[in-house]
């Protein structure tokens, strides 16, 4: 019981750890990496390659013999001067060597044995074209490499081997991290004698819980806690080293499957939300589309109304200044016409006031050649009365008789009273009346006959 309570405290501070540390990020975006691959034949005999280090590892260096067999090849590598991989974290206990074919698939070969600056490892593959890596790792059973390349294998010459190169992609950065202290509690614990194993075991626990598997792999993850707890029980029983290494590397590979089933969950829920939130987008861009078309088409039918409108309003002012332009027409014409007429009747007037003239002239003249004719018409009467009546002889009194009033006589001249014998007027007292005398006959004078002719033909004139 106390050896079970012990594994269960070491369990929960592993999940405690992870649980802290749960900010951090379990899938960070992968990093692209380049190396030579090299293509070698099967059963074409043993070819060396070297290995060099890494900025991160200078002083490294080692040396693989691959030999092609019948279906696949063998390698075994050599290494010298490496360190501990804590030294580029606490999180990192162990290094794995890497074939990467062209296509940058890359194939766990296994974890080097480390032993005094030195490592060695035997493995083999179906790949025939591939390059080698070795990358510092939490536990063996990763399934890509990490981000802490620290030596890679080098160009082939000489031996009827064509090297190529490969493109591949590493875990990102912080994909494994931890506090240290947690990782101190939850990994190493107290014990400095525990194998390695079984570090890896509990460092690959901690990390499938910041991976979430208790939400995306709960049965994996619960498993591979079981398992652990396992191979810590075997450990404390003092089990053969053979035995406690198996079941730690068992816990590690359930581990490293929930991990896996974790990210792979995570990352289909993480694309189904994308995806929704495409589709989710891509209906709010629809939404506004058609709203933004509906709105054009809104605006365009307003303005075609409004064009139809401006269109309308052009075609009445268009019309009302032909109406306008018709109307001052009319007018200049009317006006037109009216000036016409009125300098016709102007011209009219002055031509009848020029007749009236003529007329009055004429019947000024009339008036005056029908007096002329009236006085001659007078004229002649009274000298046809003249030559039918001759005037009386009269006495005039002599110088020496005593003066009295001369005679008057008065004609008149009016056109109804006919010409008549003049009387004459004596005075009672100075010319007595003179004996009056038979008349004598009356003879028709011929110069008078003439002149009344002459009178009528002008009066009929």
């Amino acid at each position: 019981m106390k050896n079970l309570a012990l594994a269960l405290l070491v369990c929960a501070a592993a999940v405690a750890s992870a649980q802290t540390q749960s900010a951090v990020p379990a899938n960070a975006a992968p990093v692209s990496r380049t190396t030579k691959a090299v293509h070698y034949r099967l059963q074409g005999g043993t070819v060396k390659v070297d290995f060099q280090g890494t900025d991160l590892l200078q002083r490294a260096s080692g040396e693989a013999k691959v030999e092609g067999k019948k279906t696949n090849f063998q390698i075994g590598v050599k290494f010298q001067n490496l360190e501990d991989a804590t030294k580029f974290g606490l999180e990192y206990l162990t290094y794995v060597l890497w074939a990467v074919s062209p296509q940058g698939r890359p194939v766990n070969l296994g974890e080097l044995s480390l032993e005094h600056g030195n490592a060695h490892i035997k493995a083999f593959t179906d790949l025939q074209t591939f390059g080698m890596i070795v990358t510092a790792e939490p536990y063996f059973a990763v399934t890509q490499p990490g981000n802490m390349v620290v030596m890679e294998s080098s160009p082939v010459t000489g031996t009827g081997t064509e090297n190529i190169e490969t493109k591949y992609e590493v875990v990102g950065r912080g994909t494994y991290s931890s506090t240290n202290t947690h990782i101190q509690d939850a990994i190493f614990g107290i014990d400095s004698k525990t194998p390695l194993e079984l570090f890896e075991a509990r460092n690959a626990l901690r990390i499938a819980h910041i991976a979430a598997a208790d939400k995306y792999a709960a049965s994996i993850i619960s498993k591979a806690g079981q398992q652990l707890m396992h191979a810590e029980e075997a450990y404390r029983q003092k089990q053969n080293k053979a035995a406690v290494e198996a079941a730690a590397k068992e816990a590690t590979e359930t581990a490293e499957e929930a991990r896996l089933m974790a990210v792979k969950q995570k990352a289909e829920d993480e694309a189904q939300a994308a995806a929704a939130a495409r589709e989710a987008k891509a209906r709010a861009d629809a939404e506004a589309e058609s709203k933004r078309r509906a709105d054009a088409e809104k605006a365009t039918a307003q303005a075609e109304a409004a064009r139809a409108e401006a269109e309308k309003a052009k075609a009445e002012a268009l019309k009302m200044k032909q109406e306008a332009e018709a109307a001052a027409q009319e007018a200049a014409r009317q006006k037109a016409a009216a000036e016409k007429a009125t300098a016709e009747a102007v011209a009219q007037q002055q031509v009848l006031a020029a007749e009236t003239d003529k007329a009055r002239q004429a019947a000024a003249q009339s008036d005056t050649l029908r007096q002329q004719a009236e006085k001659a018409t007078q004229q002649a009467e009274y000298e046809k009365q003249e030559s039918y009546s001759p005037i009386p002889a009269c006495t005039w009194p002599s110088k020496d008789t005593p003066t009295a009033s001369a005679p008057t006589t008065t004609i008149s001249n009016s056109p109804n009273t006919a010409p008549r014998r003049s009387a004459i007027i004596w005075s009672s007292r100075e010319f007595p009346p003179a004996p009056s005398k038979p008349a004598a006959s009356a003879k028709p004078n011929p110069s008078q006959r003439t002149i009344r002719q002459k009178a009528a033909s002008k009066t009929a004139a």
